[in-house]
């Protein structure tokens, strides 16, 4: 099977591809059909945006995913044999608070925080109605330092959400 190596203008396997790696493996099974679409739809996304939506975590191998907490069926987990045309795949990422589509905010950064993190809201509802079906949207904490951040998959079956009660309720 030929390496499927997806066309985009943001999101670029080759040059961009130490963050869907395992961090600690390198492991990763960018030939697959799943993988493509992701990239393709993570584009129209970023490009609806109008600004940066920056993948923090792709594939993990089962080792790295249990040390950072992942769900033990976490859709980020390299589990199935080389090609399956079905391998699971999804991406960690932070979206940029810079897009024309954020309604801008003046206040202390507690207010800017909660702004950023609607931000990924916005992108989560984005993502439902051009087909990922996976999403989760975490808070972060502000007083800890945490970014929001959101994870997007195509897992089969139906809407799947979670990580925080907005996040929740897009369903």
């Amino acid at each position: 099977m030929a390496l499927i190596i997806p066309q985009s203008h943001n999101f670029d396997w080759l040059g961009d591809g130490t963050r869907l790696v395992c961090p600690c493996c390198g492991s990763a099974r960018p030939a697959t059909e799943r993988f493509r679409h992701h990239i393709e739809l993570k584009q129209a996304l970023r490009d609806w945006w109008d600004a940066s939506i920056t993948d923090t975590s792709g594939f993990r191998c089962p080792a790295y995913n249990r040390k950072v907490g992942g769900a033990p069926k976490s859709q980020h987990i390299l589990r199935r044999v080389p090609h399956d045309q079905n391998d699971d795949f999804a991406t960690d990422s932070v979206v940029k608070i810079d897009s024309p589509r954020v309604t801008r905010v003046r206040g202390n950064k507690a207010k800017l925080y909660e702004r950023w993190f609607m931000a990924h809201i916005q992108v989560a509802e984005r993502a439902i109605e051009i087909g990922f079906t996976g999403v989760g949207v975490y808070k972060g904490d502000y007083s800890k330092e945490i970014t929001p951040s959101i994870h997007l998959d195509l897992r089969p079956g139906e809407l799947v959400t979670w990580g925080s009660k907005e996040a929740e309720a897009l369903k």
